[in-house]
C-alpha cells in the first residue's frame, strides 16, 4: 500500500508537470482521479477490488460482452458434445459377439476420456462466466492482475495470466 501511495505523489507530480507519467505506470488514472483515488486510500477504505479495478487495465463492457457471447456458445456447445460422447454405442445388431462388443467398449473408453477433458473445460467456461456479474472476469485468479485481452480471445474462459502460467 506504501508504494501505492508513493506512485500515487509522483503521478500527481507529473499530472501537474504534464508529464505522461499516467502511461507508464497507472494508465487509466486521471488527474482529478488520482486525487480522489488518494483521498480514498488516506481515509483507509482502498480495498482490494477498487485497487485492481483501478491500477490494472480493465476491459471494456464491449469486450466483456463479445467474451461473454463466446463463452456461451461454447458452453452450450461444449454441452451438446459432452451428452453425444456419454451415449451409449451400439453398432447395430442385437446379439453382439465378442469383437463387436469389445469396439464398443473401445469407443466407450475413448469416449468417457474425451467427455472428462470436456467437462474439465465447461467447468472453467462456467466459472468465467460466474465471475462476469461479479466484475472479477479477465482478473488472474493467482497474483489479482489482469490477463491480457489477446489471451482472453484465444481462451476467454483463461483464469490466469502468462506471467502465472508460465510458473505452473
Amino acid at each position: 500500500m506504501l508504494s501505492l501511495l508513493g506512485d500515487l505523489s509522483q503521478a500527481e507530480k507529473s499530472a501537474e508537470s504534464e508529464e505522461s507519467f499516467e502511461h507508464k505506470t497507472i494508465p487509466c488514472l486521471r488527474r482529478d482521479s488520482l486525487r480522489h483515488l488518494r483521498e480514498i486510500w488516506l481515509s483507509g477504505w482502498l480495498t482490494l477490488h477498487l485497487r485492481i479495478a483501478i491500477i490494472s487495465p480493465m476491459l471494456s463492457e464491449t469486450d466483456i460482452k463479445k467474451f461473454e457471447a463466446q463463452l456461451l456458445k461454447d458452453e452450450a456447445r461444449l454441452e451438446e458434445e459432452i451428452v453425444r460422447l456419454e451415449a451409449p454405442t451400439d453398432f447395430g445388431d442385437e446379439t453382439d459377439h465378442g469383437e463387436e462388443e469389445s469396439d464398443e467398449d473401445e469407443e466407450l473408453e475413448n469416449n468417457s476420456g474425451a467427455a472428462s477433458a470436456l467437462k474439465n473445460r465447461l467447468a472453467d467456461i462456467q466459472t468465467a462466466l460466474a465471475k462476469i456479474p461479479a466484475k472479477k472476469y479477465g482478473i488472474c485468479d493467482n497474483c489479482g492482475k489482469a490477463i491480457d485481452k489477446e489471451v482472453l480471445k484465444v481462451a476467454p474462459e483463461s483464469r490466469l495470466c502468462q506471467s502465472c502460467k508460465k510458473k505452473v
